[in-house]
């Protein structure tokens, strides 16, 4: 493959990331797309995406950004952490690239205006939370030999009223589909996108649904947000307009007595219904959310469980399979197609 043809194709790729999580940290587009490339080359790629106005790009207030100031001494870094996110005419390129088998997933992704993408900063700390959850889980399960493809949905509206009226949004929907079999191998940076097609007889799919709480709703509303889920659940919706039922997933600050409340109100509303929680840090593990630390909400006293395991895909089986893929050589997969 030529240089030009990489570019194109890793520049493909940041646009299909950012219209799935809203914005992401320069952080995790280097982490999640070019980790066999020196940062020089993302930066490249960046500036000319936003050159040709595919991309904005803004400094975000540190004190916004999760994790970007100290924890000891409060100090902010010297440098205002950068985010990205898509602009309409990113959107259309994207289209006419064709390459999201589903076509009704490309007009939802959201977007902002290249000149002034207007952040909204009472939101932006809850907004990035849920991008770095979702891609973070992205960077756990491409690591796995048998990833058929995923999904990914910020501010997904599950359910309307007659009228019209959202019933149910999720801060973020990711689907990971799981093939019996190691699939077609692939540059680990290349993002496993659903091509269109079914997939393979036997495979797992996992619908995870992010709910991020900073502490600032009542706790009526998490109650409120459990009953939404369980008669969702329990009436089919879940199946009919998705394959198969969600697990919601809570993430709340750390060090506070928030996610035993939320448990709390959880398994009053959902009474040995389905939900982890964990907090915002210990959802990853060396920036790897499915290795993360969760609790089962329905459980007293919470009991530790698998990400993954609600869908038959346990700890043990996880770890099996990626210890086996790093021993088969797999990871070389990262510069194969490379210049």
């Amino acid at each position: 493959m030529s240089g030009a043809a990489a570019s194109a194709e890793r520049s493909a790729d940041v646009l299909r990331l950012l219209g799935r999580v809203e914005f992401a940290r320069a952080r995790w587009i280097h982490a999640l797309l070019f980790p066999d490339r020196n940062p020089t080359t993302a930066w490249r790629i960046l500036r000319a995406l936003h050159a040709a106005q595919l991309i904005w790009t803004a400094s975000a207030p540190a004190e916004r950004v999760p994790g970007t100031i100290r924890a000891r001494n409060r100090q902010a870094p010297p440098r205002a952490p950068t985010i990205y996110g898509l602009t309409p005419e990113g959107r259309d390129a994207l289209a006419a690239l064709g390459m999201e088998g589903d076509r009704r997933s490309v007009p939802a992704m959201p977007v902002r205006a290249w000149a002034e993408p207007d952040l909204k900063l009472a939101q932006l700390r809850h907004d990035l939370l849920v991008s770095d959850w979702c891609c973070a889980l992205l960077n756990g399960a491409r690591r796995h030999l048998h990833l058929h493809s995923v999904g990914c949905q910020v501010e997904y509206i599950s359910a309307t009223s007659a009228t019209g009226q959202a019933i149910q949004r999720i801060d973020a929907l990711v689907q990971l589909t799981f093939a019996l079999v190691p699939v077609a191998p692939r540059p680990l940076w290349m993002l496993a996108s659903a091509d269109g097609t079914a997939p393979p007889a036997g495979a797992i799919t996992c619908r995870l649904a992010a709910e991020i709480d900073t502490g600032s709703e009542k706790l009526a509303i998490l109650l409120s947000k459990a009953g939404t889920y369980r008669a969702l659940t329990h009436s089919g919706h879940y199946t009919a307009t998705l394959g198969g039922p969600v697990l919601p997933v809570v993430l709340v600050p750390p060090g506070t007595k928030r996610a035993a409340q939320i448990a709390r109100e959880w398994r009053d509303g959902w009474p040995g219904g389905a939900g982890l929680i964990s907090s915002f840090a210990q959802a990853q593990v060396a920036g790897d959310a499915i290795r993360g630390r969760y609790l089962v909400m329905a459980s007293n006293p919470a009991q530790p469980a698998f990400l993954l395991e609600p869908f038959g895909i346990t700890r043990d089986a996880w770890d099996t399979a990626i210890a086996h893929q790093r021993h088969q050589g797999a990871a070389d997969r990262i510069s194969r197609d490379a210049p």
